[in-house]
């Protein structure tokens, strides 16, 4: 049986600077949160039964530990039969750098209104716990002002819009709608980052949605290319962690003379980007996403989508562009000296190549 990451449940694990503190889910939370992930699973009967230490000590949410332990045993359901070829993609430990707070996937929109609000949905469990969770639109008549539909079904959340003639919702009414309501917001936060909190939002298509979690840890950054609010490219960096920080995105432009382009590369550890600023045919944000996307090499480094304003907009407009540093992730992957299958197939053995040092620990 295969394990992937998106498929199982995150544990805490946490070291305090006077004493090492070691931190997971209680198996309360856990039976919980196993319930809500039940959907994401990739085969029936893999369950986690629980974490323990080199010395037997079965971890809670918590739990102090006074010396760091050397390996930790992942014991699933007795049925579970783990493939010892995916363990390296689907058990990972992860400190918070010293901060003691651990970044959490999120998702930025601007509910096709060109920039006039941006709204951003973060997941409420740090780390790839809140990865993929999902949020759709749909808009109907619903009648007295402020009344948004909420609906929950496992980690995918749908949002009713009213597009009511004389009670258009409002970015607001979105927030509010989604940050009181008793299972959403167990699994999301809704913030407004910039722009008109009161415009209406059930106006414009919805052709945002479905809208999905993604770039916990991951570092970040963004572009108008020139366009002010009615744009904004997000750059994703795929290496987790801080090995992620620093990577850099240049831009140069040249008329290709008709149609053409984007043209991306990594060139010295840094990805390269040659817009079309021919007037007929410059690049779109779209054509840069799907270029960065889509390219071989590109595509190992930076994720890129469109959060802001349509994909048709140019943005091989000839307007300089400074280079773009992706920054922001905090947490450190921790490096296994050994991963492998322990006594048992459904046992899986995780071996600190060192002693840990003081700081909050996570298990993905």
């Amino acid at each position: 049986m295969a394990i992937r990451r998106s498929h199982l449940t995150s544990l805490k694990l946490s070291k305090s600077r006077r004493k090492r503190l070691l931190r997971t889910q209680r198996l309360e939370r856990r039976g919980l949160q196993m319930e809500r992930l039940e959907d994401r699973r990739l085969l029936a009967g893999i369950e986690l039964a629980g974490i323990s230490t080199n010395e037997g000590i079965l971890l809670h949410d918590g739990d102090v530990l006074n010396e760091a332990p050397r390996e930790l045993k992942v014991r699933f359901s007795e049925e579970a039969s783990l493939d010892l070829a995916s363990l390296a993609a689907g058990i990972e430990v992860v400190r918070s750098g010293q901060d003691g707070v651990f970044e959490s996937a999120s998702v930025t929109t601007d509910l096709n209104t060109v920039g006039a609000v941006l709204m951003k949905f973060t997941a409420v469990q740090p780390g790839v716990a809140g990865e993929g969770i999902v949020l759709e639109f749909t808009k109907s008549d619903r009648g007295a002002p402020g009344n948004i539909g909420i609906s929950v079904e496992g980690d995918r959340i749908r949002v009713d819009l009213n597009n009511n003639s004389a009670a258009n919702s409002t970015a607001t009414d979105v927030l509010n709608a989604v940050n009181v309501h008793p299972e959403a917001s167990r699994l999301v936060v809704a913030s407004i980052a910039q722009g008109n909190a009161f415009g209406n939002v059930a106006a414009p298509a919805i052709s945002y949605s479905p809208l999905t979690m993604i770039g916990a840890n991951q570092a970040r950054a963004t572009s108008s290319f020139g366009q002010g609010t009615a744009l904004l490219v997000e750059f994703i960096a795929v290496p987790t962690g801080i090995d992620g920080n620093g990577i850099t995105i240049g831009f140069t432009q040249r008329d290709f003379g008709g149609p053409g382009g984007p043209l991306v590369s990594v060139q010295d550890g840094k990805v390269q980007v040659e817009l079309n600023t021919n007037l007929s045919n410059p690049t779109t944000a779209q054509g840069l996403v799907a270029a960065v996307n889509t390219d071989p090499q590109v595509s190992q480094l930076v994720a890129t989508r469109v959060v802001a304003g349509g994909g048709a907009t140019p943005i091989g407009t000839g307007l300089s562009l400074p280079d773009l540093v992706l920054q922001g992730a905090s947490d450190v992957v921790v490096t296994p000296g050994f991963l492998g299958l322990g006594e048992t197939d459904n046992i899986a053995v995780f071996r600190f190549a060192e002693t840990l040092p003081d700081d909050v620990y996570q298990i993905n």
